[in-house]
């Protein structure tokens, strides 16, 4: 019973790690106390955009990755 449903549990998986795992590491990155951060940005205007700039950037490219693999095109067709 149960392995029939672990290929669904593993693309399930999959989707959520391609999304999660890089915006992580970005919110991680940004969490540090670099002097790049603290110093050459100009203003916490400057500072947001940046942030929030590269995570939806990197999810936008993670969601596409995804799209054109055939994980999403797979979790589509299968019954839940």
């Amino acid at each position: 019973m149960f392995e029939d449903r672990r290929p669904e549990q593993v693309y399930r998986l999959a989707i959520v790690s391609v999304v999660f795992l890089p915006l992580s590491f970005i919110t991680g990155f940004f969490g540090m106390n670099f002097t790049f951060l603290t110093d050459s940005l100009q203003s916490r205007d400057e500072f947001w955009l940046l942030a929030v700039g590269l995570q939806v950037l990197v999810l936008s490219i993670s969601l596409y990755v995804l799209h054109r693999t055939r994980i999403w095109r797979r979790l589509r067709e299968d019954d839940w």
